[in-house]
């Protein structure tokens, strides 16, 4: 096309005996020239444009839906109380219950997947009180929970479960007969001691 004048090269000979005849465009393709307007590059463009946009788009939704899910990381959640404590649950924010060591005493050590969670801890007899502690556990990290305090016991309030516990009656041993020994071969039975008869 020759620009400004919306004129195609080489068709020359072909417009000048097409002057005044309706059907130019068969005399383009005669000479071998092929008409499109301008705007049909543009058009095929932005197709060709939207179905690339649209196979793209497929794509990545096929890749999020088959996509595993993300297992979050793991931290270490350390719980320590003063003078102790016993941990009776610990529970993720989405209700779900985690499993407890079979020794879950203070102070204690647990590996969590990141999270928010919420533990049930309770004191030392005699009035095994509870408290709730909420707490976050990060990926990858260590999260120390804030030392949980008790009432401080007694000496007699610690030892008097063990020392006032009623003693268990313990049944005597029904005395059971010596076993006779015989002497080893050879040697000479022992004399009964005097004034002992056989």
């Amino acid at each position: 096309m020759v620009p400004g004048t919306g004129f195609i090269t080489g068709a020359g000979s072909a417009l000048k005996r097409t002057i005044g005849n309706p059907d130019v465009g068969s005399a383009f393709r005669r000479a071998g020239v092929r008409l499109t307007p301008a705007h049909a590059g543009r058009k095929a463009t932005i197709i060709r444009a939207s179905i690339a946009g649209a196979v793209v788009a497929a794509a990545i939704s096929v890749a999020i839906v088959l996509m595993p899910a993300a297992v979050p990381g793991t931290g270490t959640l350390v719980i320590d109380a003063v003078p102790w404590a016993t941990i009776t649950a610990i529970e993720a924010e989405n209700g779900e219950r985690q499993p407890l060591p079979s020794e879950s005493s203070t102070p204690l050590s647990l590996s969590l997947p990141a999270g928010n969670y919420e533990l049930t801890v309770a004191g030392p007899p005699p009035d095994a009180q509870e408290q709730r502690i909420s707490v976050r556990v990060e990926a990858n990290a260590g999260t120390v929970v804030p030392t949980i305090q008790f009432r401080t016991l007694t000496p007699d309030e610690y030892f008097g479960q063990y020392l006032l516990a009623p003693p268990t009656p313990a049944e005597p041993a029904p005395a059971a007969p010596a076993p006779a020994v015989a002497p080893p071969a050879g040697v000479a039975p022992a004399a009964a001691a005097p004034g002992v008869s056989e």
